[in-house]
């Protein structure tokens, strides 16, 4: 599904994308805007379906995109798998669950 990633940019199914965006049942979504900059909470993930199972949030180039601790309890309290690399490891990884059909979800920064 995620064919590459390089700063600023990932191409999906062949389509190139230069906003941070997230995969939600293998819909992309490309205007994905944080409440607040550098910071992932429960509020930017408010889209994500009931039966995920598994989170792969990548927290950008350099890592510099933290996660929150409520939205970390949150994922533990749904039972909800959160993985969290940076955005290039984060794609690999998103692409093996993908491919395994487990009922996954993605958050991609795509700079910093």
């Amino acid at each position: 599904m995620i064919e590459s990633y390089s700063f600023g940019e990932m191409t999906i199914n062949g389509k190139k994308f230069t906003n941070d965006l997230k995969i939600i049942n293998s819909e992309v979504k490309s205007d994905w805007w944080q409440k607040e900059r550098h910071k992932i909470q429960d509020v930017d993930l408010e889209d994500m379906p009931a039966n995920t199972e598994i989170l792969v949030i990548g927290n950008g180039e350099s890592g510099c995109n933290e996660v929150q601790e409520s939205t970390k309890k949150l994922c533990e309290e749904k039972g909800i798998e959160l993985i969290i690399h940076m955005t290039e490891e984060a794609s690999k990884t998103f692409n093996k669950l993908y491919k395994e059909n487990k009922n996954i979800m993605g958050a991609f920064h795509l700079t910093c």
